[in-house]
């Protein structure tokens, strides 16, 4: 059924926002720990050598085993609050896609027939992003913990740099994502599509 020209209005200008504020979410969330992964790494593995190190004095030389541990403590509670932060950022990108998911319905509902295929395609984006980004902070806090200064293994060092990147296909998909949905939200024809029956 064909919308008034009022709520197919409201349709698109929600729309449009809502998807815009998800993208922009998204991009902040991605780009941040993209850019912070190298300094997440190293810290990671600076850890892991104060952690050799007290491992070595612990018990022949109690002051400096001491030091260490303190010092381990100093690298750890940062990088562990980093990535504890992740979740702070991944409830917003929840909610704003929980927002857009919400006003695709009512359109749906007002239409009374099923959203059409660019409004899915941006639907479909958006879920699965949340889902590789709700993935990758739950495996980053898993090895996060794993750094713990008496428990640190170079094992876990590693699988937790592996897992600051997303692969390249992963991360190559938000990108063409976030282009579409900038390119979308800056256009009112392509943003027209979006609520087009």
């Amino acid at each position: 059924m064909a919308l008034a020209a009022e709520r197919y209005e409201h349709h698109r200008k929600q729309l449009g926002e809502l998807l815009q504020a998800a993208a922009l979410l998204i991009k902040a969330h991605e780009t941040g720990l993209y850019d912070e992964a190298g300094e997440l790494g190293t810290q990671a593995s600076h850890l892991w050598e104060l952690s050799q190190r007290h491992r070595l004095v612990v018990g022949s030389n109690n002051a400096a085993a001491a030091t260490l541990f303190s010092a381990c403590n100093d690298v750890f509670q940062p990088l562990y609050e980093r990535i504890l932060k992740l979740d702070e950022t991944l409830a917003e990108i929840r909610n704003a896609v929980s927002d857009f998911e919400v006003q695709c319905r009512e359109l749906q509902a007002e239409q009374n027939a099923p959203i059409n295929e660019a409004l899915a395609k941006c639907l479909a984006w958006l879920l699965q992003t949340q889902s590789v980004l709700q993935s990758q902070a739950k495996y980053l806090e898993l090895y996060a913990r794993g750094l713990t200064p008496t428990l640190v293994q170079q094992a876990t060092v590693d699988q937790f740099k592996r897992e600051l990147q997303l692969s390249e296909q992963q991360r190559d998909r938000i990108l063409l994502g976030l282009a579409l949905a900038e390119q979308r939200t800056a256009s009112v024809h392509l943003l027209s599509e979006l609520v087009a029956s």
